[in-house]
């Protein structure tokens, strides 16, 4: 058998949206870049790490994203709301499509803050409210006056994906689950696997040379004196 090649997506969207007196004023949104450091995080949360991100900083840079980026081009220097706390309602306020494997996030700025007067070019995703590890980033393809009386909402999502085409080893769809929902909970999503548990810990062995499809949920046909390994 001829394996074709595969390619796994983690495609990333934001959407800004401005709102003055309970009515929004204005909508602008446009693809992210997820850098190196956040595909290595992603990485580290399907082995029982807890990475992912918890704040989203805005700074004052329209330089183009770059994967090899670790911090904003330029964040805002003394200001205490730079840097807010992610929430995980945006379900809760966004009609979402919910067969979509994507992992949502959400941040306000309120009317009040001390980036009033600023103009917002940037946004990054960080695991951490100090320092940490830079995630991803997202140039605005307008910028943003910010001023009192208006606040601003911040929607960042990031989106699983898979070509479907044959291979030796077919990340399915479970596995797909599993990767959405380690970043959208930030630890290992309670998805049932052979032995319950949260994250990778055992490989199992079967019969079948049935070629893998991305909708199977276990093996074909396992071997009936199998003996789980690991415990």
């Amino acid at each position: 058998m001829v394996y074709k090649k595969t390619n796994y997506y983690i495609k990333g969207k934001v959407t800004v949206e401005s709102f003055k007196d309970g009515k929004k004023i204005r909508e602008i949104s446009g693809e992210n870049m997820v850098v190196n450091n956040g595909l290595a995080l992603i990485r580290d949360l399907l082995f029982h790490k807890n990475v992912g991100p918890t704040h989203l900083e805005v700074g004052e840079s329209d330089t183009a994203t770059t994967a090899t980026m670790t911090n904003l081009v330029s964040p805002f220097s003394g200001k205490d709301d730079a840097r807010g706390l992610l929430t995980k309602s945006y379900e809760d306020e966004v009609e979402v499509d919910p067969l979509k494997r994507t992992a949502r996030f959400l941040r306000y700025i309120e009317p009040e803050s001390d980036l009033n007067g600023s103009t917002l070019k940037e946004a990054g995703l960080f695991n951490r409210y100090n320092g940490g590890t830079m995630i991803a980033r997202f140039v605005l393809p307008e910028a943003i006056d910010k001023s009192l009386g208006i606040k601003e909402r911040v929607g960042w999502e990031f989106t699983i994906s898979r070509d479907d085409q044959v291979l030796p080893s077919l990340l399915v769809d479970h596995g797909l689950d599993l990767i959405r929902d380690a970043i959208r909970n930030n630890n290992q999503p309670d998805l049932k696997f052979f032995d319950n548990r949260k994250y990778l810990s055992h490989v199992k062995l079967g019969s079948s040379d049935d070629a893998t499809i991305s909708s199977m949920e276990g093996l074909v046909s396992e071997l009936s004196d199998e003996t789980p390994q690991g415990e």
